[in-house]
């Protein structure tokens, strides 16, 4: 055996042990075949360097190996390719180990994905010396979707605006106007010379492919009329309607049949029904280019209105909040007398309280009531404990409805405003009459106590006034 075939076997040992021989780290294997030059340098590229799993597309290895002086390795120097993912075949079981020959001090082999995803780790070997490289095997990205082209316009007498509709995320577009004229905008506005049916066409592409859609765009002389209408029923007299005409394209005749066999040819007739009831009411319209037509149904025979509202108290003030019938007339009566039209009142009450609040909505149709009791943030009711430490008294209040100032007067000529306030009397001995008045945005509420000072004892008995 010749002493660089021993050579090699042992650096493979080597290498086996420092690198554990495991599939995830691929050991050069011995170098058979006739001896390779010494100080070779071998190096092992891929191209790509990530591939999708499942395709059929592979990533081209490239193996090469050089001498220290550049030269190339002899032709048919033989070199070992391992990988620990993928194949260098298309068969079924995968071929991870691979011999080759060298031609020019190169080799280039296929390495083809497979199912599986993760790092392919590979590594050459050219007698002892060894070339690692890497490809990454990835889920496949989702195709992207496809390109579906679609548009609407509109005609503005020989002015179309176009507006791309389409779908897929297109890249490009391409307009046809049919009169020889092409744009590439994505929604263009074309100005047509002659009236007449013209073939529009957009082509679009983009990441899921090309599309194409066509249509139809006629052009006349003057934008086409397009009848709609208004009507008002009167709230005194529901069969008395009033008729207003919202068509555009400025038509120049009129015609309405109302229903009932009456017609009109004004352009905003009014018209009273005989009797209270549902009507097919028709509006048409032309003019010298164009026509259109519209009905609607009119019911002169309202139905009641209906009756509900909502409110908020903030202290004494509360606000009120419709929601009665619309067009209905409007009555509050807020329980204390007062009363009021307004459709959302805000009705501040002279004491805080719970109260009746009635709504009352009427219309041609009828009336409805709403009833609820309305309670208006409560005045604090005032109340404090405290304590006595010679001629000091600690006070503490225990006012309940949330007051938000305190008002103290002491007994003594002193006042106090905190809400747990700390007095020093003069007297050691002596009851004083202490008040409090606690605040809020509904009023005031107040309590008496007495606070007797005794030096000896210290001890406090109290009463409430």
């Amino acid at each position: 055996m010749s002493r660089s075939v021993v050579l090699g076997s042992l650096v493979a040992a080597a290498l086996c042990l420092f690198t554990s021989c495991d599939s995830g780290n691929p050991v050069a294997p011995s170098p058979p075949g006739p001896n390779p030059p010494d100080g070779l340098t071998v190096t092992l590229g891929a191209n790509p360097t990530t591939i999708d799993a499942g395709s059929a597309t592979p990533s081209t290895i490239t193996v090469t190996a050089r001498t220290a002086a550049g030269q190339s390795a002899p032709d048919g120097t033989e070199v070992t390719i391992t990988t620990t993912l993928g194949s260098f075949t298309q068969s079924a079981e995968p071929q991870r180990s691979i011999k080759q020959l060298l031609n020019a001090g190169t080799v280039q082999i296929p390495l083809y994905a497979g199912t599986e995803t993760g790092t392919a780790s590979l590594l050459a070997q050219v007698g002892s010396t060894v070339g690692r490289g890497s490809v990454r095997i990835v889920t496949p990205a989702e195709p992207p979707p496809p390109s579906v082209a679609e548009f609407s316009f509109v005609a503005n007498g020989f002015a179309v605006t176009f507006t791309d509709g389409s779908t897929g995320n297109p890249t490009s577009w391409s307009w046809d106007f049919g009169d020889n004229t092409r744009s590439t905008e994505r929604n263009p506005v074309h100005l047509y010379s002659v009236a007449g049916n013209y073939t529009v066409t957009l082509s679009v592409d983009g990441p899921g492919g090309k599309s194409a859609r066509t249509k139809f765009v006629p052009i006349v002389t003057g934008p086409p009329v397009a009848a709609s209408f208004d009507y008002e029923i009167d709230t005194k007299d529901s069969l008395k309607v009033q008729f207003f005409d919202r068509s555009t394209g400025d038509p120049t005749s009129w015609s309405w049949t109302f229903g009932d066999g009456s017609t009109s040819s004004a352009r905003n007739p009014q018209h009273t029904y005989a009797a209270g009831d549902s009507y097919t009411v028709t509006l048409n319209v032309s003019n010298a280019h164009s026509s259109g037509s519209v009905s609607r149904f009119v019911n002169t025979a309202p139905a009641a209105p209906t009756a509900d509202f909502d409110w908020q108290a903030t202290g004494r003030t509360v606000q009120f909040v419709s929601k009665a019938s619309s067009g209905a007339t409007l009555e509050w009566n807020f329980g204390d007398g007062s009363k009021s039209t307004e459709t959302n009142p805000a009705h501040t009450y002279a004491t805080a309280g719970t109260f009746p609040v009635t709504l009352t909505a009427t219309n041609a149709g009828g009336s409805a009531t709403a009833n609820k009791i309305v309670e208006t943030d409560p005045i604090p009711a005032a109340d404090f404990i405290f304590s006595v430490d010679g001629t000091t008294v600690s006070f503490s209040d225990r006012s309940t409805n949330t007051p938000t100032s305190w008002r103290w007067r002491f007994g003594d000529g002193s006042l106090g405003f905190d809400q747990n306030p700390v007095h020093t009397y003069s007297a050691v001995t002596r009851t004083y009459v202490v008040t409090l008045e606690a605040t809020n945005v509904s009023g005031t509420g107040t309590i008496q106590k007495e606070v007797k000072i005794s030096v000896d004892n210290g001890v406090v008995s109290t009463s409430s006034r």
